[in-house]
């Protein structure tokens, strides 16, 4: 007999977090935007950080504080780097006031994720394929794992498209791309009206039969 109303769908993932452990049952009625999911973050922070890598005259490569930050804090970044060395890199580059940070600073956290992607779609969708993994083999990891494989199938068809066109498009406007194709989709979720607590957004509880 319980509902949670959401005026802003975007306040779903905030609104999950806050429920306490005693709710067994919990179903959502709504549709989230595919824009807003931590895995659409994750890879607009991985574009801005290969976007902002530049090669000195001495051919060291560099990446600015800010995108490897963005990327550094990112929770997905987390689960594919050691916790200890990723603490340690970031408090380094705060208390050192570190402007641009060698790419062979970073090799000891990952070996592939801070290296320069001579092939965008190939570096992003390794990634994708990793977590995919993570968290199918989580017992809670069924939401993120939805995010994951709908925000896969964009990436998939925007690759597709782009190669059956012969179209070449700029790192930099990629992330623009992805927004856009993304930016209409939602993330539909179908729950059990009878049973639990409900969430919903303001489209979805237009039906409600009130006790």
């Amino acid at each position: 007999n319980t509902a949670i109303v959401l005026a802003d769908e975007s306040l779903l993932m905030q609104a999950l977090h806050a429920i306490p452990d005693e709710i067994e049952h919990l179903n959502i009625t709504m549709g989230y935007p595919l824009a807003d999911t931590p895995i659409a973050t994750f890879v607009a922070a991985l574009i801005q950080y290969q976007v902002n890598i530049q090669t000195d005259s001495t051919g060291v490569k560099s990446v600015y504080h800010r995108q490897l930050m963005e990327l550094l804090l990112h929770p997905y970044c987390r689960l594919l780097c050691p916790a200890d060395d990723l603490r340690k890199l970031i408090a380094t580059i705060r208390h050192d006031n570190i402007i641009r940070i060698p790419l062979t600073m970073l090799a000891t956290l990952h070996p592939t994720l801070f290296s320069f992607a001579e092939d965008i779609f190939s570096y992003l969708n390794s990634f994708i394929d990793v977590l995919d993994t993570h968290f199918l083999e989580q017992s809670n990891g069924s939401l993120d794992l939805e995010f994951i494989r709908q925000y896969r199938n964009r990436i998939t068809q925007l690759s597709t498209i782009l190669q059956r066109t012969g179209a070449t498009v700029d790192r930099s406007e990629l992330t623009i791309l992805i927004r856009r194709i993304t930016r209409n989709l939602k993330v539909q979720f179908r729950g059990e009206p009878l049973r639990g607590l409900q969430i919903m957004g303001l489209l979805e509880c237009r039906l409600l039969d009130f006790d």
